[in-house]
């Protein structure tokens, strides 16, 4: 056996999955199970968000490492879900080495890719409908959209300058919010506040935030302390940003516009988070058809089973909890029903539950110099994070332990 190509063909799968946007514990349990499955018990990985390290040793007791630094990426639900059923395949079949490097490097060429206007209908999509959800009206809705627009447009210009993802976060957040003012001084928009809010929401580190919370829960605390260090740097930069935007924008434009909220049923509610999905989807590269289909649904379902248990219980943070189970279940369960990684159901289906307002009012407090009020929104922010958090490890640790008790009272020649 060709050790050193066994080594470098699961680094480089491991980036691919890495870099696709794979969470930390898919990533060295797939590198892992490459290893086994052609033989090597002695292989190790280890992963951090912007580090991937693999080694092995061989039976003439060789170490062998390869070091992978994976740099600021996004999320490619299609790549992720490529590299990991190639994984499988890998693990089921155990072709020959040349012919596994072969179908690693055919995957850029095979994933379709959405192009630049389809990324900006993604954006307008989002922050159309989640104006909408936030109960703005329908003008609110356009606002936000074509805010939406010059975020993503300012984000694709920003990424052509290389620019790092703090100034690029701070320049997208300012373009947004100046235009919000500037459409709600033309009429084009009742609520500046929630036209803001719905544009931020492609911005707002609401899932970095939530998946902190949970790593670091479940005990990848040097991964936790990674991602808190990137929720602190964007939200800071949306501070800075929307901060100098509206204070240009009272200059220019005068106090921005405050209409009345209006009232969203819980029904249309439901509809306008799937709906809201489903501009996600396409910025998290979701290829058309079932999969999309259902990552919107599962926004639609973490809405439909959050006003109910918050009702009843009077408490909006029980009603979380309620939420993140339930999307929490779902995404598992269409994950082994489609063979598919968890992450697309569950990352798009979190979008209408994660904190995005309370991050906004919470630094928007803070640029305001009302201290109690920050650290009280802030508080609350930081509590309904948790209960999303502890809500999707407990139900994806009760489905590992099921699957786990099934396969151990598995009779011992009986199909995987």
């Amino acid at each position: 056996m060709d050790y050193d190509a066994l080594l470098e063909l699961g680094a480089d799968l491991g980036y691919g999955l890495q870099y696709a946007g794979g969470e930390i514990h898919r990533v060295e349990e797939s590198v892992n199970r490459l290893f086994q499955a052609y033989g090597i018990s002695t292989g190790a990985v280890y992963a951090i968000p912007n580090c991937l390290i693999v080694s092995l040793t061989t039976p003439e007791g060789h170490a062998l490492t390869r070091v992978r630094r994976v740099g600021y990426h996004g999320t490619d639900i299609a790549s992720m879900e490529a590299y990991n059923a190639l994984c499988r395949s890998l693990c089921a079949h155990r072709p020959p080495l040349a012919q596994a490097r072969q179908e690693l490097n055919a995957i850029p060429q095979q994933v379709t890719q959405y192009n630049l206007p389809w990324e900006l209908a993604g954006s307008f999509i989002t922050c159309f409908w989640f104006a909408l959800f936030f109960s703005g009206t329908w003008l609110d809705g356009l606002a936000a959209g074509l805010c939406g627009l010059s975020t993503g447009l300012c984000l694709r210009f920003m990424s052509w300058l290389h620019t790092n993802l703090f100034f690029k976060t701070a320049a997208a957040g300012f373009v947004s919010a100046l235009a919000a003012c500037a459409l709600g001084w033309l009429g084009i928009g009742h609520n500046v506040d929630t036209v803001i809010i719905g544009a931020l929401m492609t911005l707002v580190p609401g899932v970095l935030f939530t998946n902190f919370i949970r790593d670091t829960i479940g005990g990848d605390t040097m991964t936790g302390l990674i991602k808190l260090v990137e929720v602190v740097l964007i939200s800071g930069a949306l501070a800075l940003g929307t901060g100098a935007a509206m204070a240009v924008g009272r200059a220019i434009f005068g106090a921005p516009a405050a209409g009345a909220a209006v009232s969203v049923p819980w029904g249309l509610g439901c509809l306008y988070a799937a709906l809201a999905c489903a501009g996600f989807c396409i910025l998290y590269n979701v290829p058309i058809g079932p999969g999309l289909a259902l990552c919107c649904l599962g926004g639609g379902l973490g809405w439909l089973v959050y006003l109910p248990a918050a009702s009843l219980s009077g408490s909006d943070l029980v009603g979380y909890f309620a939420a993140g189970l339930a999307i929490s279940l779902y995404s598992e369960i269409m994950a082994r029903i489609r063979r598919c990684p968890v992450t697309g159901y569950l990352l798009v289906s979190f979008f209408p539950l994660v904190p995005g307002a309370g991050l906004y009012y919470t630094l928007d407090y803070f640029i305001r110099s009302e201290t109690a009020a920050a650290v009280s929104k802030g508080t609350h922010t930081l509590a309904i994070a948790v209960c999303l958090a502890v809500g999707v490890l407990l139900m994806a640790s009760a489905v590992r332990m099921w699957l786990t008790f099934r396969w151990k009272r598995r009779p011992p020649h009986a199909p995987v």
